[in-house]
């Protein structure tokens, strides 16, 4: 299963929600962890450095060094806590994708990592984990195994740059994660029980995930492809030719 359906049904699981419900990542975020959601506008590295002063929160080492530059979205986590940012300045479609998407970089990339590195080592990781001690041999090579950060975890959803191969999958994945979380698996598969694997279907499902779901264009067209090539018919021949 792709990691990011492993961290959406983790999520639906801690949240005791139904496989096809929708989640309000404003709403059960915080119920569930001890976590934030930040509007912004004019979203920056400078905006999001000053917010951090601002509310006597410490900021990460690499966000200090950070060139100012414009910003779609970002986390901040530490200790467990975490802190998801938006531009307001987005429509609200595009706000609410934007922090889903920091969930899966917060949920996968810092605070499941944690969670079971707690459970597997008990308290004694703890001060590793808050950066209150370095770690030991066996500690760094638990926490690489099990893709955890044991000190700030920052990621800065950028605007208008250059695809970056090394990053496409985490982002793909963590994209795959916010359409799950506001576009369930479940109920698509409701709404479309059988189709057939072309791109009027594509085109069909992607405007179902933009009316009924608020995803983004973008985000929904990918969905929508990824939904019809594991699901749909293959469309042949006589079909194409109407003679079926």
């Amino acid at each position: 299963m792709p990691e990011s359906r492993l961290t959406a049904a983790r999520l639906r699981a801690d949240a005791q929600a139904l496989p096809d419900v929708r989640l309000d990542i404003e709403a059960v975020l915080p119920w569930l962890y001890p976590a934030a959601c930040v509007r912004l506008p004019e979203l920056r590295i400078s905006k999001l450095r000053d917010w951090l002063w601002r509310h006597q929160a410490l900021i990460p080492p690499g966000l200090t060094a950070c060139r100012d530059r414009r910003l779609r979205g970002g986390v901040v986590a530490w200790r467990g806590f975490g802190l998801l940012f938006a531009d307001r300045d987005d429509t609200e479609d595009e706000q609410r994708f934007t922090l889903a998407h920091e969930a899966a970089h917060y949920l996968r990339d810092h605070l499941y990592p944690r969670c079971d590195l707690l459970r597997r080592f008990g308290p004694a990781i703890q001060p590793v984990l808050d950066g209150l001690r370095p770690p030991t041999r066996e500690e760094r090579i638990d926490a690489l195994l099990a893709h955890a950060s044991l000190t700030f975890h920052t990621h800065l959803l950028e605007r208008d740059v250059a695809p970056d191969p090394s990053l496409d999958a985490l982002e793909a994945d963590a994209d795959a994660f916010a359409c799950e979380i506001l576009a369930p698996i479940a109920a698509l598969e409701a709404r479309f029980p059988s189709l057939s694997a072309d791109e009027n279907t594509v085109r069909e499902v992607q405007a179902a995930l933009c009316a009924d779901y608020r995803l983004p264009p973008k985000p929904a067209l990918a969905y929508a492809r990824a939904f019809v090539a594991e699901r749909g018919a293959p469309v042949t021949l006589l079909h194409r030719l109407s003679l079926a």
